[in-house]
């Protein structure tokens, strides 16, 4: 019976232990968990912004493609109508 009892006092203290354990180390991973979020935060916000710089930077591009097709079509043309002209017959 004694044995039983020391077994049994035993027992109680580990659970309460693991139990008081438990719940610090959820309080800890809670803040943890909450911090982490903030700096997520932080970086989704960084990649919008980097995002937005980066759609702007390629409609300049597209803008500039569509400059230079625009001047390559010209001067296609161009090339096209004095195909069959000479050096000579400019002057």
């Amino acid at each position: 019976m004694k044995n039983a009892l020391i077994f049994t006092l035993c027992l109680v203290l580990v659970l309460c232990g693991v139990a008081w354990w438990h719940d610090s180390t959820e309080t800890v991973k809670t803040k943890d968990f909450k911090v982490e979020i903030t700096k997520l935060k932080r970086e989704l916000d960084s990649v919008k912004a980097n995002q937005d710089t980066l759609k702007r930077l390629v409609r300049k591009i597209e803008i500039d493609i569509d400059t230079v097709k625009t001047g390559n079509e010209l001067i296609f043309k161009t090339m096209n109508e004095n195909k069959n002209r000479s050096f000579f017959d400019l002057f």
